[in-house]
């Protein structure tokens, strides 16, 4: 029989998985764990080697505090039962499928976590809430769904929030997770969009004439996106050119 889901236990499971998002509903009564002797020394280096053969050389240093390995496995969640719901295999699915087990092993309590393809993610999630029956103790999706899902979602506990690895969150991020004044997500993964440039192709002075040829321009690092698309279209109409014009 599953045990009843509560707050502790959920933010407890949204740190030791690091990819989770902490939810549950807001009256539920909470259950403290019992206390047992910590798995880990503070600071200690936890490996990954055993969890197959995808982390041959995996390590991690525990960070001190209450989101800690060392901290998490002080408890013992036995005959308690978390119920997660994550994206399907790769991606966040299987990280979740890893840290459940590793959540296993350290508390004693047991992990089931249901795998989805992404489009129906919203689906699987939304509409069990809706009718009043929620299926799920912990569950990941795209921040910007926090409109759908707040009325549903448990507070993030203060003591979670000043935990020290939720110190290098940016604003960015704390302010996609706040709905009405209120932290009700927990961050674990911000995407970062970058731009890669050929600078020995910028510096060749064949490349430099070239462009200067085709626009009246100095050929340099684009400063806006009509710069990129400018460069990328002398170059792609320059090579297009080479590439038909038969050899001697």
């Amino acid at each position: 029989m599953r045990s009843r889901p509560y707050t502790g236990l959920v933010a407890v499971a949204a740190v030791a998985a690091l990819t989770a998002t902490a939810c549950t509903a807001r009256n539920e009564e909470q259950q403290k764990p019992e206390e047992k002797a910590a798995l880990f020394k503070p600071g200690s280096e936890i490996s990954y080697q055993k969890y197959g053969k995808n982390y041959p050389t995996t390590k991690v240093k525990d960070v001190p505090g209450p989101c800690s390995y060392e901290s998490i496995s002080r408890r013992d969640y036995s005959g308690q039962t978390l119920k997660i719901i994550s994206h399907a295999v790769p991606v966040i699915g299987e990280p979740t499928q890893l840290h459940a087990k590793q959540f296993e092993e350290i508390t004693g309590g047991k992990v089931e976590v249901v795998n989805v393809p992404f489009g129906e993610l919203h689906q699987k999630i939304l509409t069990p809430l809706q009718a009043g029956q929620p299926a799920y103790d912990v569950m990941f999706y795209p921040s910007l769904w926090i409109g759908d899902l707040a009325p549903y979602l448990a507070p993030v506990p203060e003591k979670y929030l000043e935990s020290p690895g939720m110190k290098d969150v940016t604003k960015a991020y704390m302010d996609v997770a706040t709905w009405n004044g209120e932290v009700v997500q927990y961050p674990v993964d911000g995407d970062r969009h970058y731009l890669k440039i050929r600078t020995d192709v910028l510096e060749d002075p064949q490349r430099q004439a070239e462009y200067r040829k085709a626009t009246g321009k100095e050929l340099r690092a684009p400063g806006t996106w009509a710069e990129y698309q400018e460069i990328a279209q002398v170059f792609r109409t320059s090579r297009a050119v080479s590439s038909s014009t038969p050899r001697p």
